[in-house]
């Protein structure tokens, strides 16, 4: 892939579902000799299966081309923390769960690093209030740390968190 990925000059990214293990993502992003070879970095998951997300982060940070960013119900981590790898979607707006915090490290790092790459937002969207509440805190985030998006301004609600 690696090859390939360098002829096309296109990221090839690995999206690790399930793989929080740092010594198995070490490994699968060194398989091929590729700065083009990066991974999606998903705030839930990792959160999930145990791990500190902004430390998880800080060892794959420059190999990074997508996040996932995801909050957790404190019934999920109480459930699951340290015993699942991951989460398809979470009941919890971004912001409203136990790992706000740990996405708010994770979104300073990222700023730091210059990093310009895709984002996207997690949640159980099928009734809307979870995706516009999420929209509403991770604008308000990128705002209070002065990091350019192209959010615009979103309908429904007070930018506040």
């Amino acid at each position: 892939m690696g090859r390939r990925t360098m002829e096309y000059t296109t990221d090839g990214f690995y999206r690790p579902e399930g793989m929080t293990d740092e010594e198995a993502m070490a490994e699968m992003l060194d398989f091929a000799d590729s700065p083009l070879l990066r991974m999606t970095f998903d705030t839930g998951n990792v959160y999930i299966a145990g791990h500190d997300p902004a430390q998880f982060l800080q060892r794959f940070l420059l190999r990074v081309s997508h996040v996932h960013v995801k909050d957790v119900t404190p019934q999920l981590a109480e459930e699951a923390r340290g015993r699942d790898t991951g989460i398809g979607l979470s009941a919890s707006a971004i912001g409203g769960g136990v790992n706000a915090e740990g996405i708010r490290r994770c979104v300073e790092m990222l700023k730091k690093a210059g990093f310009s790459g895709a984002v996207s937002l997690g949640c159980d969207a099928r009734g809307g209030l979870l995706m516009e509440e999420s929209l509403v805190w991770f604008r308000a985030l990128l705002d209070d740390l002065e990091y350019p998006h192209d959010l615009g301004n979103l309908q429904g609600g007070e930018n506040k968190r």
